[in-house]
């Protein structure tokens, strides 16, 4: 099985999500993205019963970053969370 993660989909699929959170004002560390995309493109390929590469149409980004920014609002004082979310007023956001 070829490695999912170093093909442009993935790539792509990473930058989206990237984009995505910062558009919602948050920074979140890459590896912590990374990691997450990586989960759910796993996690998708396993339940489909399909290649993880096959899966990378199916997830939308905008679905990982909501996800991503629900853990940051349930629960901010987690050691896990601290690592994965850098919550930051984006410049875009300021009044």
């Amino acid at each position: 099985m070829a490695d999912t993660k170093n093909t442009q989909g993935f790539k792509a699929l990473l930058a989206q999500t990237e984009a995505e959170l910062l558009t919602r004002g948050l920074d979140v560390v890459p590896v912590g993205v990374h990691n997450v995309v990586a989960h759910a493109v796993n996690t998708v390929a396993e339940r489909m019963g399909i290649q993880p590469r096959s899966t990378l149409r199916y997830i939308d980004p905008s679905v990982i970053a909501d996800q991503i920014a629900k853990a940051g609002a349930e629960s901010t004082a987690g050691p896990l969370l601290r690592l994965l979310l850098e919550q930051v007023r984006s410049p875009a956001c300021s009044v």
